[in-house]
């Protein structure tokens, strides 16, 4: 009907999808992609029985959400709010271990022990470190009240933001380190430099490192 038309993407649309980089991002690195792969499996295991949600239920009073592909403020929801109820999640999975049908008690024993490691507490923690900063723009740009100059302010504050924990790594890391440290003594998670191979064959080796803050920060 209006063949000549000049057609926009939304606005709006291209900078939440911009505010989605750090799921993009984390598929570059192992620890992250792997992260996130587990808690949506998580996820996955407890929406799609009634059984199991019910026990879940139990211990949030609410489900945990899915991580959709396309509503970027669902899936900053759904990383912050898996962090902040991993002690729950960690108890409503050892209840399941306990149940007498095998397949799902197995299931529920290997989540149990991808969870419970301190490799997947800090990437989740450090990537909800990151989210915290976006969530808040992602949700505020898909109102009606704001226009391009709006978005453009919030937008240069989340880049401010980040520009100053990048220049600050290694106080920004401090804290969330000490925070994942505090978790795990409270979850009796064992803190400890994941298992590296001493000859790389596509990359160089890598240096002797004893301390896991240094570890995890690198």
């Amino acid at each position: 009907m209006f063949k000549n038309q000049l057609k926009m993407q939304c606005t709006a649309l291209v900078i939440i999808m911009h505010l989605n980089y750090p799921f993009q991002i984390h598929q570059r690195y192992k620890p992250f992609r792997n992260s996130v792969g587990i808690m949506q499996q998580v996820i996955t295991f407890f929406n799609s029985s009634t059984k199991r949600n019910f026990i879940l239920k139990k211990y949030l009073k609410n489900n945990v959400l899915s991580l959709c592909e396309t509503r970027w403020v669902e899936r900053h929801d759904s990383v912050l709010q898996f962090k902040k109820s991993l002690p729950k999640i960690i108890d409503a999975l050892t209840e399941r271990t306990n149940w007498e049908d095998l397949s799902s008690s197995s299931k529920a024993k290997t989540l149990l022990c991808s969870i419970s490691n301190c490799e997947f507490v800090i990437s989740i923690y450090s990537l909800s470190s990151v989210l915290s900063v976006t969530f808040h723009a992602s949700k505020l740009l898909q109102g009606i009240n704001h226009d391009i100059l709006s978005a453009s302010n919030v937008i240069d504050d989340i880049v401010s933001v980040l520009k100053n924990n990048r220049l600050n790594c290694n106080t920004t890391f401090q804290i969330i380190y000490n925070e994942c440290k505090m978790l795990m003594d409270e979850l009796d998670i064992h803190l400890k430099i994941p298992r590296v191979s001493a000859h790389q064959k596509n990359r160089s080796n890598p240096n002797k490192i004893n301390n896991c803050e240094d570890y995890f920060r690198k």
